[in-house]
């Protein structure tokens, strides 16, 4: 499988599977990021229907855990920008965002099985 699998995953987990009420408060309200972070955790966990495995789960709820701190710290700043009508600022802080996700999806990626061969 390769991390393109993986790409999918995080699209479908922060994105298709979210709803207004997650989206729109994330940034403002702790239960609302908690249930981002599980939506996105399953979306993550499709992977698993095409490659089960306990290595493959332990990656998705790291990177669930990692979501989790990462969206914590922007998504409270995206929320005011939002607001605040500030489209240039909040688009810049939304990239940031993406990136640092891809930054831990690709690193625990290559951590956890690079050496394995199992991903390839």
């Amino acid at each position: 499988m390769s991390f393109n699998f993986v790409i999918l995953g995080h699209f479908i987990g922060d994105f298709l599977l979210q709803n207004n009420y997650t989206s729109g408060n994330k940034g403002k309200d702790l239960k609302a990021l908690g249930l981002h972070v599980g939506l996105y955790f399953l979306g993550l966990c499709m992977l698993l229907l095409i490659y089960p495995s306990l290595s493959l789960f332990l990656y998705c709820a790291i990177n669930a855990i990692l979501h989790y701190f990462v969206d914590g710290v922007t998504s409270p700043y995206s929320a005011k920008l939002y607001e605040a009508e500030n489209k240039r600022k909040f688009f810049l802080l939304f990239g940031f965002d993406q990136m640092v996700h891809m930054l831990c999806l690709s690193v625990t990626y290559g951590v956890m099985f690079a050496k394995s061969g199992f991903f390839l």
